[in-house]
């Protein structure tokens, strides 16, 4: 038997959606590997950690929809409110971690990569740390938004041409996770039917981007 609140249209949908997004950051982040091999270049190589966090970000959410869809076959109810608390905050240091790796990556010749290292992920850790013992997603967009803004600023300067693909890719990986910190955040914030039209933006953003670096990689 099912939970008393368990709707399966929504939870159908939410399983689909981040298989997909964990199939194209994957995606993503194999293809640029080929760039990365070719020019050595370091931004690349930052910008491609920026992908692997956000897999495995949206890895984890996957992994935790699994145990609650093998726990409802079975007929045993694991709720929900139990696993996202322990879920939750790893995913917002994934996710965070991989924002900060994204405006690096811009910005990388000008700061250390030791002190990034060491500041991004003191940062990560503390608001995973408060998000777990808030269980509030307005932590998640205290941080990421004010990154997000700053790479989507950034990658619309400059008048480089052979940045020009680069800064196409910032600006829609950007405009994607910005969609996407709408996406999840719970229903009681979002019903359910804008956070399905939500996803589907979403979807199409990251299948331009990755329609782009596949044209770009050849």
């Amino acid at each position: 038997m099912a939970p008393p609140h368990f709707n399966p249209q929504m939870f159908g949908t939410e399983l689909t959606y981040t298989l997909i997004v964990v199939f194209l950051f994957l995606f993503v982040y194999f293809k640029t590997k080929e760039m990365y091999d070719l020019t050595k270049h370091r931004g690349i190589h930052l910008f491609r950690n920026a992908f692997l966090f956000f897999g495995l970000s949206y890895a984890t959410r996957f992994v935790f929809q699994l145990v609650q869809l093998g726990a409802l076959a079975l007929d045993y109810r694991i709720p929900g409110m139990l696993l996202f608390p322990l879920v939750f905050p790893i995913t917002v240091y994934l996710s965070t971690m991989a924002i900060f790796y994204l405006a690096y990556s811009m910005v990388w010749e000008k700061i250390s990569h030791q002190y990034f290292l060491i500041a991004s992920n003191i940062i990560a850790v503390g608001i995973a740390v408060a998000a777990y013992l808030t269980n509030s997603p307005m932590i998640i967009a205290l941080v990421q938004l004010p990154l997000l803004i700053f790479t989507l600023v950034k990658s619309t300067k400059g008048r480089k041409k052979k940045k020009s693909h680069m800064k196409g890719l910032y600006f829609l990986v950007s405009l994607f996770w910005l969609v996407n910190l709408f996406v999840l955040t719970p229903r009681w914030f979002v019903p359910f039917e804008i956070k399905v039209l939500l996803q589907l933006a979403s979807a199409a953003v990251f299948i331009f981007l990755a329609y782009k670096v596949l044209k770009w990689t050849g």
